[in-house]
């Protein structure tokens, strides 16, 4: 497969059920082209839960819609890269492939349940028109199909529930038949866009078991694009960071919260309350991500950046993913240097 795979482990075999490399995705509007995602790589393999984290606009969810070929084009353009299930590529002939597995083979939980559902069907006629469009059951069959779905999310009184339209359900329940559509058809991936956004700690703590049992359950992969850290250091195994449409850091997620080696990832991290810090004097990122359409040609993150070195290597060079060890990368000229830092972090987390 040419380069050696972002997120491969030591002696591992086993190959990724999907790589994403070297993606380019660019929006024209206005006159303008706003670079969302820039040269972003990584895999992830069955049974794996991958998080993604960084801020809006970072480029978390285009790159996921980029995986179930939901970009508008245009006015969005993938300039460049590509992205393959299974070894085959989703983006050749232009994205058959990727409209032939979405919602079959690559399952997504997006982030506004009640958005994703439609408000003029009941759920329990959307998720068995699933069966019937794919598997070619009947109707009976179908809703059959779909009460032992709605089951087997956790909802109560699956037959009547199956009735219901989606404006009478909460929020933690629309939640669940979102994910019920996602993994109606065992899926080898399921891509989760923000599953916990607007939803109470408790349902928050309910739908990420929920996802953890179906995925140990199927052994599908899990992509989990979130803003909640502490979500991603209770569910996942690995860690990207991305920052102003790039990936500035990639690791085990264990071995990113405690040596992070990215001043972006850094910042990320002691803005997290702990026990041993005063939550009224957390520290902020300084300063704003950088307008898109007009990226510097060095590290987009320099202006916010309290550890630059050398200002004139961070203004024109852009710093590439460097192995910071065997499984862990970052993309900032002077990660070597951060590790006081890190000790920092740590000792305050």
């Amino acid at each position: 497969m040419g380069r050696q795979l972002l997120n491969s482990r030591p002696n591992d075999p086993r190959p990724p059920v999907l790589v994403v490399e070297d993606l380019w995705i660019r929006f024209n509007a206005e006159g303008r082209a706003l670079q969302a995602v820039g040269g972003v790589s990584f895999a992830v393999e069955a049974g794996e839960t991958l998080a993604i984290v960084g801020e809006s606009g970072s480029g978390k969810s285009v790159t996921a819609h980029a995986i179930i070929g939901l970009v508008d084009i245009p006015p969005g353009e993938i300039t460049k890269g590509d992205i393959r299930f299974l070894g085959q590529s989703l983006l050749a002939d232009g994205g058959r492939l990727a409209r032939e597995v979405r919602g079959r083979e690559i399952g997504m939980v997006f982030q506004d349940a009640l958005a994703a559902l439609n408000p003029g069907f009941s759920v329990g006629y959307q998720l068995a028109e699933l069966f019937r469009a794919h598997q070619g059951l009947g109707k009976r069959a179908a809703l059959a199909r779909a009460v032992e779905l709605i089951d087997r999310v956790g909802i109560p009184n699956a037959r009547q529930r199956a009735g219901d339209y989606p404006h009478q359900l909460s929020g933690g329940m629309r939640q669940r038949i979102a994910i019920a559509m996602a993994i109606a058809l065992d899926p080898a991936v399921i891509i989760a866009d923000e599953p916990t956004t607007a939803l109470d700690v408790t349902v928050q703590a309910q739908i990420m078991e929920l996802l953890a049992k179906l995925q140990a359950e199927t052994g599908a992969a899990l992509i989990l694009i979130t803003h909640d850290l502490g979500l991603v250091a209770a569910h996942a195994d690995r860690l990207a960071v991305m920052y102003a449409s790039r990936l500035v850091e990639l690791g085990p997620a264990r071995t990113v919260f405690q040596r992070p080696s990215h001043p972006y990832t850094i910042g990320l991290l002691e803005s997290v309350p702990s026990r041993s810090r005063d939550a009224l004097e957390l520290p902020a990122i300084p300063g704003q991500p950088p307008d898109l359409a007009n990226l510097p040609p060095g590290c987009a993150f320099q202006p916010r950046c309290a550890h630059s070195r050398d200002r004139a290597r961070c203004l024109e060079e852009r710093p590439a993913l460097q192995r910071v060890d065997d499984q862990q990368q970052s993309a900032c000229h002077f990660f070597e240097e951060l590790a006081d830092r890190r000790q920092r972090v740590l000792a305050g987390a």
